[in-house]
């Protein structure tokens, strides 16, 4: 019952953090030369 919002939880932030790096690898890459 507990880890039914937890595995929630953990999918949300891995899908967060995959659109933060996706979003951290496109923007610096056109600024630096």
């Amino acid at each position: 019952m507990v880890t039914r919002p937890f595995l929630l939880m953990v999918i949300v932030r891995m899908q967060l953090g995959f659109k933060d790096m996706k979003l951290a690898l496109r923007v610096p890459l056109p600024l630096m030369p």
